[in-house]
């Protein structure tokens, strides 16, 4: 269980030897504090003299009366190894500032308090020990019972927690789907509409950029499907078919026009995206976001149809959700 080669050399071996002091300690005082509060139980008395009568006198008598002073001697244990490992802590500046240490460890501060809802407090103690202990991997309790108890019951509550809260923000999406919701509205008409210019600036700047970085690299292959494009067109024109039908002369002037349509319409997409910035496109790209994002705020029958379709979305994520994946794991 103990496997002490995996000692960082922060965790030296009286840093281990307080560290399983501290957890016999707490547990020797915690099994006391149980066994104190189950005493003053009348019919536990009445066993424990059945079973022994001298010791529930002795007990009553001299532990039980004063059980507050003796517990007083474990918080003054307790209230040292605090003490010193705050000096330790500031000497080796694990903290920020000297003062964090008490915040950090709050749980050992309340439980030294010598109240009975305080004490159990010290639980927590002995859990921070023990879990220490386990990242240094002196210890290694994964595989005992208790853990996989814990790790089983931890992943279901965990599942059954989050279940429910993914369930319920979906009804909340859901119920502002059903009754309206003005964020749509308030995300066109504050954020969008006021910036649509600067939107339109930033589209037709995109479009600029990566039209002209695809002609830099793919000019020729674009020319190329441009004149392949009107040969095919050509050659199924009634008009040009009969002028090349024309002995001698119409081949070549099929040619010399396919030829000079190719390069006018190539001439003219390149012209078209040189001119993306010009501010004609730029107003006209203005307009139709101002005149779209002005659409979107009006009612229609589609954006009905596509808000049902939303809902229903969520409906089925809700039940694929609410599936508890922890019982098939355990059918499995």
């Amino acid at each position: 269980m103990f496997n002490f080669k995996n000692l960082r050399k922060d965790a030296t071996n009286y840093y281990l030897i307080i560290d399983i002091a501290m957890i016999v300690l707490v547990m020797l005082n915690l099994s006391w504090i149980i066994f104190d509060w189950v005493f003053a139980v009348p019919w536990v008395q009445m066993l424990l003299n059945w079973l022994y009568a001298p010791f529930v006198q002795f007990y009553g008598e001299h532990v039980h009366s004063n059980f507050y002073n003796y517990d007083l001697v474990f918080v003054s244990i307790f209230i040292s190894e605090f003490v010193l490992g705050w000096c330790v802590a500031i000497y080796k500046k694990d903290y920020r500032s000297w003062w964090h240490y008490p915040f950090y460890h709050w749980y050992d501060l309340l439980g030294c308090i010598p109240i009975g809802s305080f004490r159990f407090l010290r639980v927590l103690r002995l859990i921070s020990i023990t879990v220490r202990l386990q990242r240094l991997g002196v210890i290694d309790l994964s595989n005992t019972a208790l853990m996989l108890f814990l790790k089983r019951n931890y992943g279901i509550f965990v599942e059954e927690v989050s279940d429910r809260v993914v369930v319920n923000v979906l009804d909340g999406v859901q119920d502002e789907i059903q009754h309206g919701s003005p964020l749509q509205e308030r995300l066109i008409r504050d954020v969008l509409q006021p910036r649509h210019n600067v939107l339109a600036e930033e589209l037709v700047a995109r479009a600029e950029q990566s039209t002209q970085r695809l002609l830099a690299v793919h000019s020729e292959s674009v020319r190329d499907y441009v004149h392949k494009v009107i040969r095919q067109a050509m050659s199924h024109n009634p008009e040009l078919q009969v002028v090349g039908a024309v002995p001698i002369l119409g081949g070549m002037v099929n040619r010399q026009l396919d030829h000079a349509v190719g390069d006018i319409v190539a001439n003219v997409v390149e012209q078209l995206v040189a001119d993306l910035s010009s501010d004609t496109v730029h107003e006209m790209v203005e307009n139709f976001l101002a005149a779209l994002l002005e659409d979107l705020l009006k009612p229609s029958d589609s954006q009905l149809d596509g808000l049902q379709v939303v809902n229903e979305v969520i409906e089925l994520i809700k039940q694929q959700v609410q599936v508890q994946r922890w019982k098939e794991a355990e059918a499995l």
